[in-house]
């Protein structure tokens, strides 16, 4: 069974947990697109890691068999994430050939990123509203940089890194 390797405070919600933890075995680069499939998840392509929602946790799962988990309520559900992933890694492995590879992004609704913008519509990014620029996040058209207030106060720091997991969970490259 996989072991937790970290534990911290969740950025997006101080009352859950960050969790990184690894699994028994590595999971080998052509088995990650076949995993993100099974689990219903995203695999990113450009950076070999697979992202999937579960409850309102976002797991990431990497090859060297590192697991990154945020928004947990405990250690147990840590283990019992671990402990999951491990049987789909096991089912992927039994039945690599009869799973289609799926390389799309994971789905993320644009009122997702939205409700994690500061949502002052200022305009400073170009945009008349923060609802069209979180539309323009989620199609890769403008980058998250671009929303000043976000980027430079202090008080938007959990979205911010919220945001940033989110949107590389969809395939999009995040610069900063």
């Amino acid at each position: 069974m996989g072991e937790i390797r970290e534990v911290a405070v969740c950025i997006g919600d101080p009352e859950k947990l960050r969790v990184i933890g690894k699994l028994d075995e590595k999971v080998d680069e052509e088995e990650l697109p076949l995993l993100a499939r099974v689990l219903k998840g995203g695999f990113v392509r450009s950076q070999n890691f697979v992202t999937f929602k579960r409850g309102l946790s976002i797991v990431t799962i990497y090859s060297d068999g590192h697991v990154g988990m945020t928004m947990v309520d405990s250690e147990e559900e840590a283990l019992t994430i671990l402990a999951e992933i491990e049987e789909k890694v096991r089912y992927v492995r039994e039945n690599r050939d009869s799973i289609r590879a799926k390389f799309t992004p994971m789905n993320v609704n644009v009122l997702e990123i939205y409700n994690l913008l500061p949502k002052l519509n200022c305009g400073k990014c170009g945009e008349k509203t923060c609802m069209a620029f979180a539309l323009k996040l989620t199609t890769g058209s403008r980058e998250l940089s671009e929303c000043k207030p976000l980027m430079t106060e202090g008080k938007y720091i959990r979205q911010r890194e919220t945001l940033i997991s989110l949107l590389t969970s969809m395939g999009i490259d995040v610069w900063l």
